[in-house]
C-alpha cells in the first residue's frame, strides 16, 4: 500500500493555525460528519482523490444546503496527475491533488465513473466530456492549508468539515482492534491517504485490557472491508507521536480546506495564531515589566510581560513564537511544549520543569527551566537566540530586548 507521496515542505503553504477566523462558537464535545456512502478504490492508487472527493462532498453539503451528487475521484486523480510531476507513478501528492481540486473540482460520479484496470493504474484515463469538466467547477475546494496540532486538527473537523492525511501504515494497521488504531509496531509497507471526520471528547474502548479514552474518527476508501466496516479510531495521543518526529510516527502529513472568505483581518490576539502578513522576517521590541510589545512597531498587548528571574530574562514563548509564524501546542497530562517552526522546517520539545529543549536527537541546555504562570508559557530570552536562532539585542540601560527574525 503506497497510495500517497509525502508532500515536500513548501514555504508558500498556508498554515492553519496561523489563519485567523475571528471569533467562533466554541465547537462541541463531540462531533461526526454525517456518514455518505462509502467508496472503494479497489486495487487503484487513488486514495488521496478518494478521500478529498468525500471530503468535498461534506463541503457542498454545507455551501448548497442539500445532498451533494457522489462526487468522482478518478476525475480528481486525472487532474492530479497533469500537475504533480510524477507521471509514472500511481499514487499523488497531497498537495498537488488539493491544487487541482482548486482548479478543477470533481464532476458528479455518473459523468465520470470509476475504472480500476490497467489504463487508468497507468495514469491513461478516458478523456472527460464537455459537461463533466463543467460541472465539475460547481464543486472546487476554496483553500488549503498545513496542519500541525492537535486543537487545529479538532477545530478544522468541526468547522471545515474534515481533515486530510498520509498515514504509515504498519504491521500493526492490520490487527482486529474493531478499527482501534494502536501505536505502531512491526515493519513499515507504505503510506495511505484518509479523511479525519469527526471526534469524541469522551470516547472509551478497552484495547488489551487497557481502557483508550477520547478518539478521532477516520473513514477509509476501501469500502467497508477494513477497521470497522471502513472507519477507524485515532487516539488524541497519537497527535503527539507525530508531534515529536519519532521514528514510529504515525501521521506523515495533515491538511485541510477552508473558505477563505471566513478569513478575518489580523488583530494580533493571542487567542489565535499571529499571521505576520506585514514582515516575512519582523522585529518584535519588549521590556521586562511591561506588558505592551512592538512588532514592526504595531503595539501589541501579550498576555504575560516579560520578567527577570535569578538575572535571566524570562519571555512569553507563545506570543514570541506566533509573531514569526510559529504554532505552540501545551499537553498538560506530559507537561511537553512542542513547537512548530515557521512553515513547519522544524519541531523543537520543551518540557515544564526540565531546562533541556531538543531538536530531533540534539539536546540544548536551557538558563532556566520553562515556567507556567498563569497559562502563560515564560521562557528565557537566550532560548530565542541559541534554538530559535533569531537574532537577540539586549539594551543594558533602558532593558529593551529586540528580536530579529532572519532567512
Amino acid at each position: 500500500m503506497n497510495d500517497v507521496i509525502l508532500s515536500p515542505l513548501d514555504e508558500r503553504d498556508h498554515i492553519y493555525g496561523n489563519l485567523n477566523f475571528g471569533a467562533r462558537a466554541p465547537r462541541p464535545s463531540k462531533y461526526r460528519a454525517p456518514d455518505l456512502p462509502r467508496k472503494h478504490q479497489a486495487w487503484s492508487l487513488m486514495c488521496v482523490n478518494f478521500a478529498l472527493a468525500r471530503g468535498t462532498e461534506l463541503d457542498a453539503n454545507d455551501w448548497y444546503g442539500k445532498q451533494c451528487p457522489p462526487l468522482a475521484p478518478m476525475f480528481g486523480h486525472m487532474n492530479t496527475k497533469k500537475i504533480d510531476g510524477a507521471p509514472s507513478v500511481g499514487g499523488t501528492y497531497w498537495r498537488s491533488a488539493l491544487a487541482a481540486a482548486k482548479n478543477n473540482g470533481f464532476c458528479p460520479e455518473t459523468l465520470y465513473p470509476f475504472i480500476d484496470d490497467a489504463n487508468t493504474r497507468k495514469n491513461i484515463f478516458p478523456k472527460p466530456s464537455n459537461e463533466a469538466i463543467a460541472e465539475a467547477l460547481k464543486y472546487r475546494i476554496g483553500a488549503y492549508a498545513r496542519i500541525s496540532t492537535l486543537n487545529e486538527v479538532l477545530d478544522a473537523i468541526y468547522f471545515e468539515n474534515g481533515v486530510y492525511i498520509s498515514m504509515a501504515i504498519y504491521e500493526s494497521f492490520w490487527k482486529d482492534y474493531k478499527g482501534y488504531l494502536p501505536k505502531p509496531t512491526g515493519s513499515l509497507s507504505g503510506y495511505h491517504a484518509l479523511i479525519m471526520d469527526g471526534y469524541d471528547d469522551n470516547w472509551t474502548m478497552v484495547v488489551d485490557g487497557i481502557e483508550q479514552t477520547n478518539i478521532i474518527h477516520i473513514t477509509d476508501s476501501y469500502g467497508k472491508t477494513t477497521g470497522d466496516e471502513g472507519e477507524f479510531y485515532l487516539p488524541y495521543e497519537a497527535l503527539d507521536w507525530f508531534n515529536t518526529y519519532s521514528v514510529d510516527r504515525l501521521i506523515m502529513e495533515m491538511w485541510t480546506t477552508y473558505d477563505p472568505e471566513n478569513i478575518v483581518a489580523t488583530d494580533y490576539n493571542e487567542q489565535h495564531q499571529i499571521d505576520v502578513m506585514h514582515s516575512a522576517y519582523p522585529t518584535v521590541k519588549l521590556t521586562p515589566g511591561n506588558i505592551i510589545a512592538l512588532v514592526d512597531d504595531v503595539e501589541i498587548a501579550m498576555s504575560k510581560a516579560p520578567f527577570i528571574a535569578n538575572g535571566t530574562t524570562l519571555v512569553p514563548l507563545r506570543f514570541i513564537a506566533s509573531a514569526f509564524g510559529c504554532n505552540v501546542q501545551y499537553y498538560s497530562a506530559t507537561g511537553n511544549i512542542i513547537i512548530w517552526e515557521k512553515n513547519l522546517h522544524r519541531i523543537i520539545r520543551l518540557t515544564k520543569g526540565s531546562n533541556i529543549a531538543t531538536i530531533g536527537d540534539k539536546e540544548y541546555v536551557l538558563l532556566e527551566a520553562p515556567r507556567i504562570i498563569d497559562g502563560v508559557t515564560m521562557i528565557p530570552v537566550r532560548f530565542v537566540f541559541d534554538v530559535l536562532k533569531y537574532y537577540v539585542d539586549f539594551e543594558p540601560i533602558t532593558k529593551l530586548i529586540t528580536i530579529k527574525g532572519m532567512n
